[in-house]
């Protein structure tokens, strides 16, 4: 493990649903922070950062009102998505340029229905699935979902499942023709109402659509995809965190019985990175061609009890990882053993 750059004591990165991310080939982190006197969720004040590597240099931005998150585009250029006007508005995407000056993209059409904080109904949430190869992202807006140009902003909206409730929690694909998987807060009853969908982009069909036992809101959630289906990892707050891949073609559920430190995942082609237990160890999961579930795991130092996994440092081949006590980028070696699966 080599620390690539430290966070100046008095920031940590954001505790709740905005995970840094890999910018510019690798050669830089950007992500929202938040005062480390007082990390929480929702953060107090949130405010754009870069880390440049391997410099280490820190340069602060602006800040960011109301709920936000990042992500990249399939070319590395970083949009920030936050929800305007308080507990009830409309999301925004913006360009975040080398400045750190966020550019207007587009303001999303639905009022996003956040006006009561736990409910299962909604709460807030922010969800992008970027389409791989193509400058297209699907965003969910309130309970639709919308197919958003990140170069002309125009959108193209489609609903959500029929049984949705609320806020759509969670989006991922593994490839541009899919499927897209979604998860949101179904037709049942307050606290069990956690339902995960599989959807054909092109046609938007549902597939197959199931229940994941648990409610949408509960702790944190993370939904990522590869070519055998979608991994989403939830709980958290007493509950532990825990990991289940849901397959393509069915959403058969398959558990990854290794305890999870950390509910932030990461997919690098068929591969799904986490970190694990509460100390210092990354895990690598994939799915075998019969369904089951291969994992490898990562010594990496006393650090990984909460992380972020941002992506794959080129050329070296190394894990960049985002720590949050203390603020810290860390490169991680990868065994041969998810080497070869993470392409």
């Amino acid at each position: 493990m080599v620390t690539l750059a430290r966070l100046p004591k008095r920031f940590v990165f954001d505790w709740c649903e905005a995970p840094p991310v890999l910018a510019g080939a690798g050669h830089e982190v950007v992500a929202l922070v938040e005062p480390s006197s007082e990390p929480n969720c929702p953060p107090p004040v949130l405010t754009l950062a870069r880390v440049e590597l391997p410099s280490g240099r820190f340069v602060l931005g602006p800040r960011v009102a109301g709920v936000a998150s990042l992500f990249a585009g399939p070319d590395g250029q970083v949009f920030l998505i936050n929800l305007s006007g308080g507990a009830i508005g409309h999301f925004e995407v913006w360009r975040v340029p080398a400045d750190l000056r966020p550019v207007p993209l587009v303001r999303l059409p639905f009022t996003e229905a956040t006006a009561v904080q736990g409910s299962p109904y909604t709460d807030p949430s922010i969800a992008v699935a970027v389409v791989p190869r193509e400058d297209d992202a699907w965003i969910a807006d309130s309970d639709h979902v919308e197919l958003v140009n990140l170069t002309t902003g125009a959108v193209a909206t489609r609903p959500a499942p029929s049984n949705a409730l609320g806020n759509i929690t969670a989006l991922a694909l593994p490839s541009a023709s899919g499927p897209l998987y979604a998860t949101f807060c179904g037709r049942r009853v307050p606290f069990s109402c956690g339902e995960i969908a599989e959807i054909a982009p092109s046609s938007w069909r549902v597939i197959s659509r199931r229940w994941y036992g648990g409610p949408a809101f509960y702790g944190r959630y993370t939904l990522v995809a590869t070519t055998a289906g979608g991994w989403l990892g939830a709980g958290g707050g007493g509950n532990g965190a825990w990991v289940d891949l849901y397959s393509a073609s069915g959403l058969r559920p398959t558990s990854v019985t290794e305890d999870i430190g950390w509910n932030a995942l990461l997919a690098t082609g068929d591969v799904v990175w986490a970190s694990q237990g509460g100390g210092g160890a990354l895990g690598c999961f994939s799915a075998s061609a019969a369904g089951s579930v291969r994992s490898t795991s990562i010594a990496a130092g006393e650090f990984l009890g909460a992380g972020y996994p941002l992506g794959v440092e080129s050329p070296y081949r190394d894990l960049v990882v985002a720590t949050v006590q203390p603020a810290t980028l860390v490169a991680v070696p990868i065994p041969r053993a998810c080497f070869a699966a993470a392409g």
